[in-house]
């Protein structure tokens, strides 16, 4: 019966590389009034015969950067400086509908979010040394829905589905209050501090991955 069940558990594992894009909304949305774009990487179990999937999240976004010049030994460098986050999410999925060909399912997410800010030299082989600030952290609850298409089962009338799928969904996050940055408009040279806000985090979050199996 043990042997039964631990061949009935057996799982497959896969990896998956995102664009994502989130937008503010409600207090958060004021603060920060455009969206925030960047790259993720997800890990994913699913188990045999069941519809069930859980697994993890880590990605990073920026959502406001500018470039500006300053005198330094005796020339002008060029600055960049940007405020992004971190997101680290863990989540389970159930398929609603599972076919060779495609995947819709609904999601529940739960984690973080961490707002830092960065300047650095366009020129490399500067020798200016940047500055990197961690701001605060919010605590996430998420929940959404998505849909996985496998090309390989779509384009054949093969059984197989491949190892690969390109996967859509839409996720509400709600944020608790956290700090973070907005870098103000038309000052030119910034310090790390300026244009700080606290508030609840809310946003909604936008994926477009690529998914491969193990």
């Amino acid at each position: 019966m043990l042997l039964s069940l631990a061949v009935g558990l057996q799982a497959q594992s896969s990896w998956g590389i995102n664009l994502k894009s989130y937008d503010p909304k409600a207090q958060f949305n004021r603060n920060v009034d455009h969206a925030a774009f960047g790259l993720s990487v997800s890990y994913m179990k699913t188990y045999d015969d069941s519809r069930w999937s859980w697994g993890g999240e880590l990605g990073v976004a920026m959502y406001s950067n500018d470039s500006y010049d300053i005198e330094y030994q005796g020339r002008t460098l060029r600055i960049d400086e940007e405020d992004c986050f971190f997101t680290l999410h863990g989540f389970v999925r159930y398929d609603m509908i599972d076919v060779p060909s495609f995947k819709v399912y609904s999601e529940a997410r739960i984690g973080i979010t961490t707002f830092f800010s960065t300047t650095d030299a366009a020129d490399e082989f500067s020798d200016f040394e940047g500055e990197f600030e961690f701001h605060g952290t919010a605590f996430n609850t998420g929940a959404g829905l998505g849909v996985m298409v496998n090309p390989g089962a779509l384009f054949s009338k093969e059984k197989n589905r491949g190892n690969w799928w390109i996967d859509l969904a839409v996720n509400v996050h709600s944020g608790s209050s956290a700090r973070y940055r907005m870098m103000p408009e038309g000052q030119g040279v910034h310090d790390l501090d300026d244009g700080q806000f606290r508030s609840m985090t809310h946003y909604m979050g936008y994926r477009l991955g690529f998914v491969f199996g193990l």
